[in-house]
Formats: C-alpha cells, structure tokens, sequence
C-alpha cells in the first residue's frame, strides 16, 4: 500500500501536482515515518515548487526519530534551519550529527 502511494505522489510530481505529490508522501510518512528517503523528496518537492511549509521538518524530525542512522534527514534540517529558520547554531548541530552519521558508515 506505501508503495502505490508513493508511486502516485511521483506520478504527480512528474505531472507537476505538487500539491497531490507532498499529500502523497505525508499519507506514507504518517503511517511509516522511517522512510527517511521520502520525507526528504518531499522537502525537496515543496523547495522546489515554492510551497515551502513548516511542517516539511516535522517530516524530517519524524524520520530522525524512526531512522537515527540515516545522514539525508538531518542534513536537510541543517538546510531549513540555516536558509528559513535563520538558526545557525542548531544547524550546525544537525550537521555534525549528519557527517557523525556519514563517518560511521565508512
């Protein structure tokens, strides 16, 4: 079922409906907040399209919280937080977790 409903938030994506596409991807994250792969498409759907909304790093915190190990999610909390929010110093702290995280892997 994850899988249809991503598929149609791509499909709509590419049909450009960002609004179908970002609705997709939160109806999975809602249910699967670990795909941290998805919660991070769909931060860069909303950037992309101009449609940015706060609730893009709740996605993410979401999928920090389910996947601690995944570099990607706090990478772009660094972004939001550096670019939008103008919190230099907790972008910095998820930018140190992320390249912790990415050392670790190697």
């Amino acid at each position: 079922m994850h899988l249809l409903i991503t598929i149609e938030g791509m499909a709509a994506e590419e049909e450009g409906d960002t609004a179908k596409a970002l609705k997709a991807y939160r109806e999975v994250l809602n249910v699967d907040p670990g795909e941290a792969d998805l919660a991070c498409r769909g931060r860069f759907v909303a950037y992309t399209s101009g449609r940015f909304f706060p609730q893009r790093s709740m996605c993410l915190k979401d999928a920090v919280k389910a996947t601690p190990r995944a570099s990607e999610p706090y990478l772009q909390l660094a972004f939001i937080y550096a670019k939008y929010l103008k919190k230099i110093d907790q972008a910095v702290d998820y930018g140190k977790k992320a390249i912790r995280i990415g050392s670790a892997e190697h």
